[in-house]
C-alpha cells in the first residue's frame, strides 16, 4: 500500500468509525488530552496516529500510550504520549499534536501528508508503540480508538492492559535500552523495584523504623485531596503515628501523612520528600568519596522552609522552574545526580550516564576503603529501587521507606527535620469571560514568582531562549538604555503592544502608556477610568524595565522584570503584596549603574525578610487564562479551575490569605459553583 493509499485509509477509517463529536478546541499539555470520556473517541484514534508518526521519526523506536485521566472524575478520561526514554512527549511535538486533533475529518490525510514531509519523517522506518490504561469504565473503548489508529498506519503494538502510568514510561524506556534498564514487562518492573529494596533492608526494623504503612490507593480521592485538603483521605481511621500514604490516580504521586497524639493532622508531601531523598544521596555520596554534581529542583509551589533547609543545613544546591513536571526533569538532568519533586508528590531522582558509571565503578575499585565501597554498591542499589523515567508513587514509597530504615526514623522522626511555613493551597473554579481579559504574565506562563538567585535566572532564561540571536539581544538592551522610546522596545514588546492596542479605550491609555516610556520615574501602579486592561512597559536611564500593569475592578495586578544595563542572562524578577489586599505593587531598588545580579537579589531578599508577613511570593492565580470556556490549569485537566498557594508566618495568616486572593478570583474570573469559604 503506497503511502498516499495510508493517508486515505486513515481518512476514511476517522468518518466512517471515529469521527470528530465536536468543533471545540483541545489542546495537548501536561496531562496530554484530557476532557469527558464521550468527547475523546476521535481524540484517541489521532493520538494512534501520531504515536506511529513519532516512532517512524524516532528510527523505529519504542513510543508509549497511556489512557488515564488521573484523579480527575469518572466520567473524563484523557490520554498522553511518552518518549523513547520514558520522558514526555517533546514540547515541539505538543503543537503538532494539537493540530492534528483539531483538524475536520476531511482535512485529517493532508495534515497526515503534511506533518510527514514538513518533519521528514522516513516512511520505510518501522513504527513500535505500548498502549497503557487505567481502570475507568471508558478506557476499553478508547483503547479501540488508539488501537485502530495505529493499525490505519501499520504500526505495532504491545497491549499491556490496565497498568499504572509509570509502568507505562518503565517499559518504553527498557524496551528501547535493549534491556539495559530492566526487563520490559508490568513484572519485570516489580521485579527490578522490589529486588532493589529488600536488599537494601536485610532487617525489617532499625531504631525508630517500623514496616508498617497504611495505604490510600487513590480511593475516592487520592494524593491530590489529601494534599489540598491538609486532612486524611475520607473513610481512614487513623492510629496516632501511623504513617500512612495517599497516591494519586494514576499512581505518578506520593503524599504521607500522620495524626499526633493530639490528632493534629500533619502532612508530609514532595518537598519533604526531596529533601529527605536528596540528604541521603549526600551522606551517600560523602561516605563513597564520589565527587557528582547532586542538585535539588523545586517549583514555586515548594515551601519555603523546605529550601532553606536542603541548602542552609543539607548544602544542596537549589534550582526552581515553571510548574510542569517536564520543566523539573529537563533541570534536573543538568545535574549529575537530580533530585525533582513537585510540592503534589509528583517527582523522582535521575542519574547521569556519566554518574551511573562512576557508582558501579566505585562499588569494584579496590584502591577504595571497604567503607566507601559500601556506600558505592548501596548508592547503586538505591538507584536500582528508583523509577528515574517519570514520577512514581510505587517507587518513591520504597524509595522513602529506605531511606526511612536506613535512619532508623519513624514519620514523626522525619517530620521533625524542619517547620514548614503555614500554607493554604485553594481550587476556585471559574469561569473565563469578560470580568477578567487577562490574568497571565506575558513572558512566563503559569509559573509564579520565587526569589533566590536560582529562580530569578531560570524566569530570565525563558526570556533569552526566545532570542535568535542573543547577541543581538545584548545590543538591544544597551540601546534601550541610551535612548528610550516606545519604537526601540517593538521587538521586545509585540504582545504587550498588542494588548494595549486592544483594550485601550479612548481614554488616553495610550498616550499614558508613551509618556510612561519616555519618563524615567518609577509610577507604583498605573490604572485608568474605565478599568480596562491595561499594559505598561517602563524603560528607565540606567534600567530596562518591563512591567505589565493588569487593572482588575479594584485590583490591580502587576508584574516587574529588571533587567540589567550590562547582562545577557541576569535579571530579578518580583512581586510584593500590599498591607491591605487591594493591590500587588511592583517596588524600585536604587542601585548604582555597575550593580551586579547578586547586589539586586541581595537587595531584593532583604526588602522581602522586612515584607514577609505581607508577602505571598508562590501563587498560581496567574495561571493560564485562555479564550473564554477555556481550562485555565493545565495540570487539572478538565476543571476549570485556579489553584491559589498561600504562606504567611501563623496558620490564621495563610488560611486568611488564600481565601481572600480566592474570593477575588471568584468575583474577577467568572467564579462558578460554590464561593470560597471564609476560614473559621
Amino acid at each position: 500500500m503506497s503511502v498516499e493509499e495510508l493517508y486515505s485509509q486513515a481518512t476514511s477509517v476517522a468518518l466512517k468509525q471515529h469521527p470528530k463529536q465536536t468543533d471545540k478546541e483541545i489542546r495537548y499539555g501536561t496531562a496530554g488530552f484530557r476532557t469527558k470520556a464521550d468527547m475523546l473517541d476521535s481524540i484517541m484514534y489521532r493520538m494512534g496516529l501520531l504515536a506511529v508518526l513519532r516512532s517512524k521519526i524516532k528510527q523505529g523506536a519504542s513510543i508509549g500510550v497511556m489512557i488515564t485521566a488521573s484523579h480527575n472524575p469518572q466520567p473524563d478520561n484523557g490520554v498522553k504520549l511518552v518518549d523513547p526514554q520514558g520522558e514526555m512527549l517533546e514540547a515541539a511535538w505538543e503543537a503538532i499534536a494539537t493540530d492534528l486533533v483539531n483538524v475536520s475529518d476531511a482535512e485529517l490525510g493532508q495534515k497526515l501528508k503534511s506533518i510527514v514531509e514538513s518533519k521528514g519523517i522516513q516512511w520505510s522506518n518501522p513504527a513500535h508503540t505500548v498502549v497503557g490504561r487505567d481502570t475507568r469504565p471508558s478506557s476499553p473503548a478508547l483503547l479501540r480508538a488508539v488501537l485502530d489508529g495505529i493499525a490505519a498506519l501499520k504500526g505495532e503494538v504491545v497491549d499491556l492492559g490496565i497498568v499504572s502510568t509509570p509502568i507505562v514510561h518503565y517499559v518504553v524506556t527498557c524496551i528501547n535500552s535493549n534491556g539495559a534498564y530492566g526487563q520490559a514487562s508490568e513484572e519485570g518492573y516489580y521485579k527490578k523495584l522490589t529486588d532493589a529494596f529488600k536488599k537494601l533492608r536485610p532487617e525489617p526494623t532499625n531504631g525508630n523504623y517500623q514496616p508498617a504503612v497504611k495505604f490510600d490507593g487513590a480511593n475516592g480521592c487520592g494524593a491530590d485531596f489529601v494534599k489540598v485538603q491538609q486532612r486524611p483521605a475520607e473513610g481512614m481511621t487513623l492510629a496516632p503515628h501511623a504513617r500512612c500514604v495517599s497516591v494519586d490516580g494514576d499512581a505518578d504521586r506520593i503524599i504521607y501523612f500522620y495524626v499526633d497524639d493530639n490528632e493534629k493532622f500533619h502532612m508530609l508531601d514532595g518537598d519533604r520528600i526531596a529533601t529527605l531523598v536528596a540528604g541521603y544521596l549526600r551522606e551517600l555520596l560523602e561516605a563513597s568519596g564520589l565527587q557528582l554534581d547532586l542538585g535539588l529542583v523545586q517549583t514555586a509551589y515548594a515551601n519555603g522552609s523546605s529550601t532553606k533547609y536542603i541548602t542552609e543545613q543539607l548544602h544542596v544546591p537549589v534550582a526552581c522552574t515553571p510548574t510542569g513536571v517536564k520543566h523539573l526533569h529537563h533541570r534536573a538532568v543538568d545535574f549529575d545526580i537530580g533530585v525533582y519533586f513537585e510540592a503534589n508528590g509528583h517527582g523522582t531522582v535521575v542519574f547521569s550516564s556519566a554518574a551511573q558509571r562512576k557508582i558501579a565503578e566505585a562499588g569494584a575499585d579496590p584502591s577504595l576503603s571497604e567503607s566507601q565501597r559500601a556506600a558505592a554498591g548501596r548508592l547503586r542499589d538505591v538507584m536500582d529501587v528508583i523509577n528515574q523515567t517519570v514520577g512514581d508513587a510505587i517507587s518513591d514509597m520504597l524509595l522513602v521507606e529506605t531511606v526511612l530504615h536506613a535512619r532508623g526514623w519513624s514519620i514523626a522522626d522525619w517530620s521533625a527535620a524542619y517547620s514548614d511555613l503555614p500554607n493554604r493551597q485553594l481550587k476556585v473554579s471559574v469561569k473565563c469571560d469578560e470580568k477578567l481579559k487577562r490574568v497571565i504574565e506575558a513572558e512566563f506562563g503559569d509559573r509564579w514568582i520565587e526569589l533566590t538567585a536560582d529562580q530569578a535566572l531560570t524566569a530570565v532564561e525563558s526570556i533569552l531562549r526566545k532570542a535568535s540571536n542573543p547577541a543581538r539581544e545584548k545590543e538591544k538592551f544597551h540601546k534601550l538604555n541610551q535612548q528610550p522610546a516606545l519604537e526601540e522596545c517593538s521587538d521586545m514588546i509585540t504582545v504587550d503592544q498588542e494588548m494595549v492596542r486592544q483594550h485601550a479605550q479612548n481614554d488616553g491609555t495610550y498616550q499614558l502608556l508613551k509618556q510612561r516610556i519616555e519618563g524615567d520615574t518609577w509610577p507604583g501602579s498605573c490604572s485608568n477610568e474605565d478599568r480596562t486592561v491595561v499594559t505598561c512597559v517602563y524603560v528607565l536611564q540606567d534600567r530596562t524595565v518591563l512591567t505589565c500593569v493588569y487593572v482588575l475592578q479594584d485590583r490591580t495586578v502587576v508584574t516587574c522584570v529588571y533587567v540589567l544595563q550590562d547582562a545577557e542572562q541576569k535579571a530579578a524578577l518580583i512581586a510584593v503584596l500590599d498591607d491591605d489586599w487591594t493591590r500587588i505593587v511592583d517596588f524600585g531598588l536604587q542601585l548604582p549603574a555597575d550593580a551586579d545580579l547578586d547586589s539586586v537579589l541581595e537587595a531584593m531578599q532583604k526588602y522581602l525578610r522586612r515584607q514577609r508577613n505581607v508577602i505571598v511570593d508562590r501563587m498560581d492565580f496567574t495561571a493560564r487564562l485562555q479564550q473564554p470556556g477555556e481550562s485555565i490549569d493545565e495540570p487539572s485537566g478538565t476543571e476549570d479551575v485556579v489553584r491559589v498557594y498561600a504562606e504567611a508566618e501563623t496558620r490564621t495568616a495563610a488560611d486568611q490569605l488564600a481565601y481572600q486572593v480566592a474570593e477575588v478570583l471568584y468575583r474577577y474570573a467568572g467564579g462558578v459553583g460554590p464561593k470560597p469559604t471564609p476560614p473559621q
